[in-house]
């Protein structure tokens, strides 16, 4: 986060067409700043993020890859 570019995306999946996934992968993946997303799509989030945070019965686990 050390750039100040922050988006915060809730469900981002969530009834897009497959160009229009497309193209927010794309924009995703060329983001320069940090990227925080709330999230029930598994291959999305293992497609492009590096970090995931899962937070689940007042625990906070931090997961790489």
């Amino acid at each position: 986060m050390s750039n100040g570019l922050i988006v915060l995306l809730d469900e981002p999946t969530n009834h897009l067409d497959t160009e229009s996934l497309e193209w927010l992968e794309s924009w995703l993946l060329n983001f320069p700043g940090t990227i925080i997303v709330i999230s029930h799509d598994r291959y999305f989030m293992d497609k492009l993020m590096t970090q995931i945070a899962e937070l689940a019965h007042q625990r906070l686990t931090i997961y790489q890859g």
